[in-house]
């Protein structure tokens, strides 16, 4: 049973519980401010007020957030709230909304009450956090991925205090197979635990992943889009370059992050905040090579615009997916990590979180009624741009061309743009446009992307599924009685449920441990050579920077005929491919 006030590790381990996690109380309040060019920030009372006038949102009775003190430095939820409008103000926090937030390393709840205490919002908790680990969950320690999470739960339990918040930690190896679990995990939980947000602040360069429209994240993300469950992810801190997930040279290179450029996400960019939280400039202060950050954006080499983004006047591209899609701040988060006290953060790690924490937020307002009245998840900012553009503040300065001068970049201009997309939703407008007096103005589901019911081919089907491995050395072939894990990924067919367990049954006749086989994903471990053997491909082991020695399939793999009909794609590697979008401690 989950358990209010408290946090819960599933699993077979003993049940954990302590004293929780988010609360709010009081009215409106100040803020702290951040000075332009660096350093320490001022503490200063912030007096900046909303950029567009507040919409009048029928009343909730949710507490709102309080005013914290004006001695604090570091933007925290209240700055945030009030500056663009979350419907938390208008007693709206998320209450019976639950948001999903995928991480490895688990949060401290001593941090995150050291946080909500600072910013005086640890008053009458309404939310639960529970930490759910994925295929057993982070085992050893990840500084980085701890930074991450800490700051994912922290800005949610901030801005909306009443929403439930359940972390999907994954093992350390940030694999594809661990990143298919998180999203199969989440899907299976969602209607269970009413999630319609989803947050991932981790990315990395589509092109280096080998993401298609037959990738397995992208068949489990339109299922996510399918359930109504607004995904956001991060849009990446290197402005119009991309991460290098694989190798450690070239560390970036020109491109966008995935998976904020599927078709079914909500990329999310980032603004600059200087002595304004609700600055109209894009992040970008790349000014060496030491400390610079800018909000990731430009144009999918892989995936077509959804049909949210088609006609869009402003975007770089009018025939492949534009990144991102809305901007919130990036710059100079006040984060508790670690027991070590206030810590200032940047990156677009800290905007992904603010919209999921948003879109919590409006569902409510709208009775719980987003995921069945509107179009797809990822069309909601659009169709509230296309009722109402002063929903949005727009972003008109900077660019977003990162430390190796590299082409194309992009610059935040009037309207649409790919450092900003749409610009800073306000979320009591938004909310409005969506939701007059709080009634959805229905619109037809329309998908990013049709969910394939077909079949697949009855024969022997060859994928295209040869991992990218710029720079890694390759250390020979794995040993043939290393076990070696596998991940399916299933069509979404009308008989998907009884396709599953018949690709089960076929795995464990051909010599596999299946160790999972639920929703749309089976997880199996085999000797090296049975899985090579059976899909026809060699494995061999590599050295990734930073990661230790990894596997993956060295030449493409093969369905056979007995299992091609229902299975969708096959991941045999578990390179590490993502990387948290929080790049620096603010300078």
């Amino acid at each position: 049973m989950e358990r209010r006030f408290g946090v819960r590790i599933l699993g077979a381990a003993a049940v954990a519980a302590c004293a929780l996690l988010v609360a709010c109380g009081g009215g409106g309040g100040g803020g702290s401010s951040i000075p332009s060019g660096g350093g320490t920030p001022t503490p200063v009372t912030s007096t900046t007020p909303s950029p567009t006038p507040a919409a009048s949102l029928v009343p909730g009775t949710d507490p709102t957030l309080p005013p914290h003190s004006a001695s604090t430095s570091g933007w925290g939820p209240q700055d945030v709230a009030n500056a663009f409008q979350f419907p938390v103000q208008s007693g709206y926090n998320g209450k019976g909304q639950t948001i999903a937030i995928f991480g490895d390393m688990s949060p401290a709840q001593a941090d995150i009450t050291q946080y909500l205490t600072y910013f005086n919002a640890a008053g009458a908790a309404t939310g639960s956090f529970t930490v759910v680990p994925v295929t057993g969950g982070s085992t050893t320690g990840d500084p980085g991925g701890l930074d991450e999470g800490t700051l994912d739960v922290e800005t949610v339990a901030g801005l909306a205090p009443g929403a439930n918040i359940r972390y999907y930690s994954v093992p350390t190896t940030l694999s594809d197979q661990d990143f298919i679990n998180a999203y199969n995990a989440v899907l299976q939980d969602a209607t269970q635990y009413n999630i319609h947000v989803f947050n991932i602040s981790y990315g990395g360069c589509e092109a280096y992943q080998g993401v298609d429209y037959t990738n397995p994240d992208h068949s489990v993300l339109a299922q996510l889009a399918a359930a109504g469950i607004a995904v956001v992810a991060s849009s990446g801190d290197q402005g119009n370059e991309c991460g290098n997930p694989v190798a450690a040279t070239p560390a970036n290179v020109p491109g966008v992050n995935y998976p904020a450029s599927d078709p079914n996400v909500i990329g999310v960019g980032g603004t600059q905040t200087t002595t304004s939280i609700a600055s109209t400039l894009a992040w970008n202060d790349a000014v060496n090579a030491n400390a610079g950050g800018a909000s990731g954006g430009g144009v999918s080499v892989v995936f077509t615009p959804p049909p949210s983004q088609i006609g869009v006047a402003g975007f770089a591209s009018q025939s492949m997916r534009n990144v991102p899609d809305i901007a919130f701040p990036a710059v100079g988060v006040a984060l508790f990590v670690g027991g070590t006290g206030r810590q200032l953060k940047d990156g677009t790690s800290w905007s992904a979180p603010q919209a999921a924490a948003l879109l919590a937020e409006i569902d409510e307002y709208c009775g719980g009624s987003i995921s069945p009245s509107f179009a797809s998840p990822q069309s909601l900012f659009y169709l509230a741009y296309a009722r109402s553009p002063q929903a949005f503040v727009d972003d008109i300065g900077n660019n977003n061309n990162y430390l190796n001068n590299t082409a194309p970049s992009y610059t935040a201009k009037a309207g649409p743009d790919n450092v900003t997309g749409l610009g800073e939703p306000l979320g009591a407008r938004v909310a409005a446009t969506l939701c007059p007096n709080r009634t959805p103005q229905i619109v037809a589901r329309s998908m990013a992307l049709p969910i394939s019911a077909a079949y697949g081919p009855s024969h022997d089907f060859v994928l295209n599924n040869v991992p990218r491995l710029p720079g890694l050395s390759d250390l020979g072939e794995r040993a043939a009685a290393a076990p070696t894990r596998v991940v399916l990924v299933m069509r979404a067919t009308p008989t998907m449920a009884s396709d599953l367990q018949s690709v089960a049954a076929k795995l464990r006749e051909a010599g596999f441990d299946v160790t999972s086989a639920s929703g749309m994903v089976i997880d199996a471990t085999a000797p090296a050579a049975t899985l090579a053997s059976y899909f026809r491909t060699s494995l061999h082991e590599y050295a990734q920077p930073g990661a230790g020695t990894r596997y993956a399939n060295a030449a493409k793999m093969t369905l056979p005929a007995a299992i091609a009909p229902y299975v969708q794609s096959v991941v045999a590697d578990n390179l590490r491919i993502a990387r948290p979008m929080l790049e620096r401690a603010h300078p």
